[in-house]
C-alpha cells in the first residue's frame, strides 16, 4: 500500500510536463502584530505595514512550492501596558524595519484539475516552511534614533538575522482567468527574543551615559510603580527570556498566473484546445 502511494505521487509529479501546471507571481500588503516583551495587547499595529513579493509554481494537483520576500514594520510600547504596571514602569520602546525571505510548501484542500483557467472560485489552503529574517529594532532618545543592538542594552550581543518557521492559513478567490486575490493569515515562530531588543537582565554595570540611558528608561516617567521601579536596576529583571519573540502577518495578496506558453506566444485557445484532446 505504501509502495503504490509512493509509486502515484511519483506519477503524479512526472506529469508536471504533460498537464497544464502553472507559476505565478504574487505581490501583496497587510497588517503585522508583533509578539514579545513591548507587545500588551492583540491589535493589529496601525496602517500598513507589510509588503510582499513572490513566486509560486504546482507541482502536484495538491502541493505547490513558494517562495517570497516581505519588507515589515515592528513595533512596540511600554506605554501601551496598564497603569502602575511593572512594564509601565520600565517604559522601554522599539521600532524597526525588517526582512524576511522564506521557502514554503503550500497545501491545498481541494485537488487541482489542470486548468488553470477553470480553477475553483474559492481554494483554501495551509502553509508551512522557513525563513530566514533580518530585524534592527531601534528608539528614540530626546529626538534621535539609535540602533539599540549596538548598544548592547543588556551587556550581549546577538546577531540581526534569525531563523524562522512561517506557518499561515489562506484562500484564494478567482477574479478573472489569470487573477486570484488572496487573502492569508500567517504566523512566524522565530529564534530570538531580541526582535525588540529586550529579553533577559539590566547589565551590572554601565560606563557610557548614553548607553545607559537607552537600556535603563524607568526615570523619564517618575514613580508609577515603587515595587517595580526599585527591581528595574542593575541586575533587575528587564525581559522574560523563557519566551522568543515572533510575528502575524494579515496579507492581502494579488495573484498573476503565468501559465506555460503565455510568454512564448501560447494562447488561451490552445491551451483549451490542449486540455480538451487531452
Amino acid at each position: 500500500m505504501l509502495l503504490g502511494y509512493f509509486t502515484a505521487t511519483g506519477q503524479n509529479f512526472k506529469s508536471w510536463k504533460y498537464l497544464d501546471r502553472y507559476y505565478s507571481l504574487q505581490v501583496g500588503t497587510g497588517k503585522n502584530i508583533y509578539f514579545g516583551e513591548l507587545k500588551h495587547n492583540y491589535k493589529l499595529q496601525e496602517g500598513l505595514s507589510h509588503v510582499n513579493v513572490g513566486v509560486e509554481a504546482r507541482l502536484t494537483s495538491r502541493l505547490a512550492a513558494r517562495t517570497e520576500l516581505y519588507g515589515f514594520i515592528l513595533n512596540g510600547n511600554d506605554n501601551k501596558a496598564a497603569d502602575s504596571t511593572y512594564a509601565r514602569q520600565r517604559n522601554l520602546s522599539f521600532h524597526s524595519v525588517n526582512a524576511e525571505l522564506n521557502l514554503q510548501a503550500v497545501f491545498f484542500f481541494k485537488s487541482y484539475n489542470g486548468d488553470f483557467y477553470r480553477r475553483d472560485p474559492f481554494d483554501p489552503y495551509i502553509t508551512g516552511g522557513i525563513a530566514m529574517t533580518y530585524f534592527s529594532p531601534r528608539t528614540k532618545l530626546q529626538g534621535e534614533s539609535y540602533n539599540l543592538r549596538e548598544f548592547k542594552t543588556e551587556g550581549v550581543t546577538y546577531a540581526p538575522i534569525t531563523m524562522a518557521f512561517p506557518i499561515a492559513l489562506g484562500v484564494k478567490l478567482r477574479l478573472n482567468e489569470f487573477i486570484n486575490f488572496n487573502v492569508e493569515a500567517s504566523y512566524r515562530i522565530t529564534l530570538t527574543d531580541y526582535l525588540d531588543d529586550v529579553s533577559t537582565s539590566f547589565p551590572t554595570s554601565i560606563s557610557d551615559t548614553l548607553r545607559a540611558a537607552l537600556s535603563n528608561r524607568k526615570d523619564e516617567i517618575g514613580i508609577v510603580n515603587q515595587q517595580a521601579y526599585d527591581q528595574l536596576s542593575a541586575g533587575g529583571p528587564r525581559g522574560n527570556p523563557r519566551n522568543n519573540d515572533h510575528y502575524f502577518f494579515l496579507s492581502f495578496k494579488v495573484e498573476f498566473f503565468l501559465p506555460p506558453g503565455f510568454f512564448s506566444g501560447g494562447s488561451k485557445g490552445a491551451l483549451i484546445k490542449k486540455s480538451d484532446v487531452n
